[in-house]
């Protein structure tokens, strides 16, 4: 279950410009050529704010855990989460492919 807004207001963020792609495309005119301060900050920001959300996942992950896998005697596929996906593998995935968000910086430095 999510409240209206709340699922209006992703709908309309999955709608929107990718602020991956800029942070990327920012990254790669930079490439092989001398730094520069607003694209180096803006990648930094992005992977703060990439790192950060992973953090909660694995928080996520691990309460998770401790408090229903924990417990419960079936296989990880076995168990359903409130989406009706079975939750483990689903919140495994998801922590990973946030981790695979962080985009790389070598520009001139």
């Amino acid at each position: 279950y999510m409240p209206p807004k709340h699922a209006d207001f992703i709908s309309r963020l999955e709608r929107g410009p990718s602020v991956r792609s800029i942070v990327l495309q920012a990254a790669q005119q930079q490439a092989g050529q001398t730094c520069t301060t607003g694209a180096k900050k803006l990648v930094q920001a992005y992977n703060r704010s990439v790192n950060s959300l992973t953090k909660f996942r694995a928080v996520h992950f691990e309460l998770a855990f401790s408090f229903v896998r924990k417990w419960d005697e079936r296989k990880d596929e076995e168990i359903k989460g409130t989406g009706g996906t079975p939750f483990m593998p689903y919140l495994k995935k998801h922590r990973q492919a946030t981790r695979e968000l962080l985009v790389e910086w070598s520009a001139g430095e």
